[in-house]
């Protein structure tokens, strides 16, 4: 069965997406035509479980995938996007790394998740160096989130299964020009192996735009619909009473309905 939510970044304009379904490496395809492939490296497997109908995805342990130009283009403008889910508790470790050398300088935009229970959206500079990161605070290893960031030139912004999570002034810094983007980790560095991303990874998708609020939304209500397994943040205890509270009084007020028509009509 097709996916609807593969569909639906594809309408929504990805420029790149990768869905980490492939049967064999080294390669990760690419749905877009024109787009660039990935090369698989480190420590991985393929055709591990996904979410989406149709496809699996790619089981990282040390390992990652690059592409071997720069998927962005001038005006500098970007959407990351990809569904993750953590193969046990969130450490701090990087799953999204773009570096460029497009100013003539060193400048990283990373996502990653993070042990604490802080979002961080930053921008920072010294000497030369430029980051931007989004690290979310610890999102447990229950289930799939869709996971998205992007920096409109004024703004970075976070998402999270569809929700904005936190936004942070940017100042135009960044340029395109990267040596290479990759999900999984920073493969350029090998001491930074210990920090790549443990987990399942599927549908990386790239916008040479800042993609809308309502657009994100709608991808996750999409996404939410047909998945395959557990998406987004589980339930509180709390929160399942609550539910089980309202169920208990609807169906107190059917029952009372139910009666009074029993009556009126025998």
């Amino acid at each position: 069965m097709p996916s609807n939510y593969v569909a639906q970044l594809l309408a929504d304009g990805c420029t790149q997406l990768w869905l980490l379904d492939d049967a064999s490496g080294p390669a990760a395809s690419n749905s877009v035509g024109g787009g660039l492939a990935m090369a698989y490296g480190g420590t991985f497997s393929l055709g591990a479980p996904g979410i989406i109908p149709g496809h699996t995805s790619c089981r990282f342990t040390s390992g990652y995938a690059t592409t071997a130009a720069d998927p962005l283009v001038t005006p500098f403008r970007y959407t990351w996007s990809c569904l993750i889910r953590c193969a046990a508790a969130p450490v701090n470790c990087t799953f999204w790394d773009y570096a460029s050398g497009g100013n003539g300088n060193t400048e990283y935009s990373l996502m990653s998740t993070q042990a604490d229970t802080t979002l961080n959206i930053s921008q920072t500079s010294a000497a030369n160096v430029y980051y931007q990161l989004f690290s979310w605070p610890s999102i447990g290893n229950s289930a799939w989130h869709q996971v998205v960031t992007s920096w409109d030139g004024t703004n970075l912004k976070c998402y999270l299964d569809g929700a904005l999570a936190g936004i942070q002034p940017a100042p135009l810094f960044f340029r395109g020009g990267a040596v290479l983007l990759g999900i999984g980790g920073m493969p350029q560095r090998v001491a930074s192996a210990g920090t790549r991303f443990n987990g399942y990874m599927c549908a990386a998708a790239v916008w040479t735009s800042a993609v809308s609020d309502a657009v994100i939304a709608n991808q996750y209500t999409v996404l939410a619909a047909e998945a395959t397994g557990p998406v987004g943040q589980p339930a509180t205890s709390g929160q399942i009473q609550s539910i089980q509270s309202q169920l208990t009084t609807q169906l107190a007020q059917l029952a009372l309905i139910y009666a009074a028509v029993h009556k009126t009509y025998p």
